[in-house]
């Protein structure tokens, strides 16, 4: 009957601990600790037991009750016997103190103790007369050495003595109610086993949640934009070098749904320039195929009247700036913004560079800019923020993207169109040529 008053306490203590938000907050908190720092922070080695559980004015604080959950022993109590560990549990339940008993009941399911099988010959007579009304073991020890002890309990004298003609005659009545009290502690006792094991699958979970917490999360492949435009038959596409820098994956197209492969050919950091490749016809899919077959038709005939200008620009002079700003952020089409030359000068006199009024957004870099002739006169590079509305915009030369285009033996001529046209037709060509180009990293 004690010890399944016991096992009710236990369970019932349990439950008390895994149910109270301070076991939440100190789930939670103690989250990231390690069982090692965790046994340094709820032990301490001042006992002669050797380490024992950190305790304040009587309460163990939440690193103890995070070394329980754990199921840590944290070495403690390696000084102690067998025996002080069984007497110890039996005090603590004799005082109801359900942290003490759980506390020393895992101690002795560690070590395996059969504390029946402790060796009760080094007991004192007065001692075990003194723990008679502690547990019934030291009332049959009492007997078995023929001992006449006498103990207050409630308000009843009990004699335990080694009479061999003593017999407890109990009235039937009284046996039907020790019946009955049995029955009804057993269905208790299955009732806490039943939310013993419902409490043992939350703990599973709640350990599988925090396994999952700890496990490095996967970063997603990141995606950016920029822009590019075709430069010869042989599908060779110019952008900017920092568009496709340090790209896993490039691929080019009219819009974010329709996107080929393309592969680095040639870069340069210093001018900020690269040349791309789309796939050769023989490894391409189906659907690439007949995107390139479409941009043939439409870029031969562009390509057929010459790409850059010989000339370099001039200050003054009005120029479009073609490419997809922003990705598809406000849409997928092919965006140009008119503006001047500001200056012939990049920034710290760069030479190879110019300015321009017209704003270059994000997702503009490596896009072409035309004259009014609709000659390719740079490529958009960068751009530099001044204060919250005062931006200053940089393209690269004509002249330095046809040097590097030479160096790395990409055939191109310039360009012979003389006659002021259209800005719509301007639209039109860019549109032909002008290509969307993803980096995914």
């Amino acid at each position: 009957m004690k010890h399944i008053i016991e096992k009710i306490n236990f369970i019932f203590f349990l439950i008390l601990i895994l149910l109270s938000n301070h076991f939440k907050v100190l789930y939670a908190s103690e989250l990231n600790k390690s069982d090692r720092e965790i046994c340094k922070l709820a032990t301490s080695k001042t006992s002669s037991y050797g380490n024992v559980w950190v305790a304040i004015d009587g309460n163990y604080g939440k690193y103890v009750k995070e070394a329980f959950l754990r199921g840590l022993f944290c070495n403690t109590y390696s000084k102690a016997s067998d025996k002080n560990i069984c007497l110890m549990y039996i005090n603590s339940s004799n005082k109801n103190n359900k942290f003490e008993t759980f506390k020393w009941e895992r101690e002795i399911k560690n070590r395996r103790i059969d504390c029946n099988q402790i060796d009760t010959k080094k007991w004192t007579n007065d001692y075990v007369c003194l723990m008679i009304d502690v547990n019934t073991k030291f009332l049959k020890e009492a007997k078995r050495r023929g001992l006449k002890c006498t103990v207050k309990k409630q308000k009843e004298t009990i004699i335990a003595s080694k009479t061999k003609n003593t017999k407890s005659s109990l009235s039937s009545a009284e046996l039907d109610k020790d019946k009955q009290k049995s029955i009804e502690l057993q269905k208790k006792v299955d009732a806490e086993e039943r939310k013993r094991k419902a409490l043992e699958k939350e703990i599973a979970a709640l350990k599988q949640e925090k396994r999952d917490l700890l496990k490095p999360k996967k970063q997603q492949p990141t995606k950016e934009i920029g822009s590019g435009f075709y430069v010869s038959k042989f599908r060779h596409i110019v952008t900017n070098q920092h568009v496709v820098n340090q790209c896993k994956k490039i691929s080019v197209g009219d819009s974010m749904s329709a996107q080929i492969p393309a592969d680095l050919i040639a870069s340069d950091k210093r001018n900020d320039l690269a040349i791309l490749q789309t796939v050769s016809m023989e490894m391409a899919s189906a659907d690439t195929k007949s995107f390139v077959q479409k941009l043939a038709v439409q870029i031969v005939p562009v390509l057929s009247g010459g790409l850059m200008r010989s000339e370099d620009v001039s200050g003054g002079e009005e120029i479009l700036v073609a490419g997809y700003p922003l990705g598809n952020m406000v849409s997928d089409t092919i965006k140009v913004t008119k503006g001047i030359v500001s200056a012939t000068k990049g920034m710290d006199n760069d030479v190879s560079q110019f300015e321009i009024d017209a704003v270059i957004r994000k997702g503009n870099s490596g896009g072409p800019i035309y004259d009014k002739r609709g000659n390719i006169v740079g490529v958009a590079v960068s751009r530099l923020n001044v204060n919250r509305t005062d931006t200053i915009n940089f393209g690269i030369k004509g002249s330095t993207v046809k040097q590097f285009l030479s160096t790395h033996n990409v055939p191109t001529k310039w360009s012979n169109r003389q006659d002021k046209i259209d800005t719509k037709d301007i639209y039109k060509i860019a549109s032909k040529q002008t290509v969307m180009i993803v980096c995914e990293k």
